[in-house]
Order: C-alpha cells, then sequence, then structure tokens
C-alpha cells in the first residue's frame, strides 16, 4: 500500500545505512519494475537504496535470499504469513503492524504463535520505533540468526505433535457428538 511504502521511507531515511530489499514474482517483467519504481519513488523512497530481487527457481535459492536482510518489515493492510514463518526459519525477524482483519493479522498470528508478541506493533508510531530500535542493534541480530529459528521451533506454533494431538482430540469430540 502507499501507506507501508511511505512508512518504509520513514523508517530508511532515519537509518542511514540501511536498505530495503523488495522481492516479487513480476521483476522479470521491465514494465512492473518500471511502474513499482515509479511508486516507491512518489512514496518518497530512494531508489538507490532499494534491491530488487528476482523471483527464485527453487525454494532453496527463495530461502537463501533471506540472508540479505536483518528485519522483515511486514506491508500492511496485507501482511504476510507464510513468508513470516520463512523469515523466522531463516533467522530474520519480522515487525508487523497488527492489523483488524483476517488479511492484516496472519504475520500477528504467526509471531504470537511463535511466542515473538513483542514484534507486533499496535500502531504504525510504534511499527517505526520498533525497527529503529531494532535496526540500532544488528551485530545482535546478526549473531543470533539461529536464535529466531529455535524461538519458532520451540514455541507451539512449533509443535507439530502438539498440534496433531490437539486436532485427533478435537476430530473425536466432533465424532461423539455427531453420534448423539
Amino acid at each position: 500500500s502507499d501507506l507501508t511504502l511511505r512508512t518504509w521511507a520513514k523508517i530508511l531515511s532515519s537509518i542511514p545505512q540501511s536498505r530495503l530489499v523488495l522481492k516479487a514474482a513480476g521483476f522479470e517483467d521491465e514494465m512492473t519494475i518500471f511502474l513499482l519504481r515509479r511508486r516507491v519513488h512518489r512514496a518518497g523512497l530512494d531508489l538507490d537504496r532499494i534491491d530488487f530481487l528476482p523471483f527464485a527457481q527453487s525454494v532453496s535459492d527463495h530461502l537463501s535470499q533471506y540472508r540479505f536482510g536483518d528485519i522483515a518489515l511486514d506491508p500492511f493492510p496485507n501482511g504476510g504469513c507464510t513468508t513470516t514463518a520463512e523469515a523466522l526459519w531463516m533467522g530474520v525477524p519480522v515487525i508487523t503492524l497488527k492489523g483488524n482483519s483476517y488479511v492484516s493479522r496472519m504475520s500477528t498470528a504467526v509471531l504470537r504463535g511463535a511466542d515473538l508478541n513483542e514484534w507486533v506493533a499496535q500502531n504504525i508510531s510504534e511499527y517505526c520505533e520498533l525497527a529503529f530500535k531494532q535496526a540500532s542493534d544488528l551485530s545482535y541480530l546478526r549473531n543470533n540468526r539461529a536464535l529466531w529459528r529455535r524461538q519458532l521451533l520451540s514455541s507451539p506454533l512449533g509443535d507439530s505433535k502438539g498440534l496433531m494431538n490437539e486436532l485427533e482430540n478435537s476430530f473425536s469430540q466432533m465424532y461423539s457428538l455427531n453420534l448423539n
């Protein structure tokens, strides 16, 4: 959204050495890149500080591209879900803005499921402040990339056995209710 782009412009302008990495399937198309670059420029982002990554041909190539980031900034109002989980898996924490609809709360659900509530902002000002705070200690983020994966694995979100047990119990209860 334009609001997301303006917010990212504010963050980049406040963090001098920062760069923004964007990735999408359409980046192979010259017209798509032209239109996006124009839109990004209108939002106040410095095009010289943006890296446009091409769509990866394999899952491993896709996941390896997370090495280009220290912090993932979730767009809004429609945030990520799979990309949020992927970023955490690859050691990149995600800042998200808690929304008020299903598609705007997916990253919030992933982060809360991973016990990373402190990465969920309640408003745009808090989103920016969280980005400023986290970017002030990049050595911590870079030296602890394995921390986010461990956090994901040790959280309720990473507890696949526990989830399966809960699903089995729920299905059993539904089946029992259906018999009555």
